[in-house]
């Protein structure tokens, strides 16, 4: 970058001097251009052995008693008395290690087989739309979740 300059020049008959800037010549910039970063490749996950399959109850069934009684043409499930809660849980790479079961995010059952089933008494619960969550997780350490909302009904 040029350094300014400028000239000093004394008048004999007078006691001031006079500072004259030299004209400073202008350089043009240029930015370097920057290259393209290149996006970080994605790792690729391989994928979720587990599988969890919801045997009973069935999407948009009606039951009463253990017993279906129909369709409801929903996306919930009806229940009305006893519901025996029936899971499929399979993994293609390793053991499943476990197998947990919840209605309204409050742990109701446990397990490790499968087929897993479980006596739901749903004349207990509240009238109303309520969770019903399985989790499994296998020996390493993969983990999966499958919910059905399911209301019940009281008598």
């Amino acid at each position: 970058m040029p350094t300014p300059s400028a000239t000093l020049k004394a008048h004999p008959a007078s006691p001031t001097a006079t500072l004259t800037p030299s004209p400073i010549a202008a350089t043009k910039v240029v930015a370097p251009t920057p290259s393209p970063t290149p996006k970080p490749a994605r790792a690729k996950l391989a994928p979720n052995p587990l599988k969890i399959r919801f045997i009973v109850p069935r999407k948009g069934a009606a039951y009463v008693d253990d017993q279906e009684v129909g369709q409801v043409g929903a996306k919930s499930v009806q229940a009305l008395g006893n519901l025996t809660v029936v899971v499929e849980v399979t993994d293609s790479a390793s053991e499943v290690d476990k197998i947990e079961l919840f209605v309204d995010g409050k742990l109701r059952a446990t397990g490790t087989a499968s087929p897993f089933s479980w006596r739901w008494p749903t004349a207990k619960e509240a009238s109303g739309l309520h969770e019903l969550r399985v989790r499994a997780t296998d020996r390493a350490g993969n983990e999966r979740a499958v919910r059905r909302m399911v209301a019940t009904l009281a008598r």
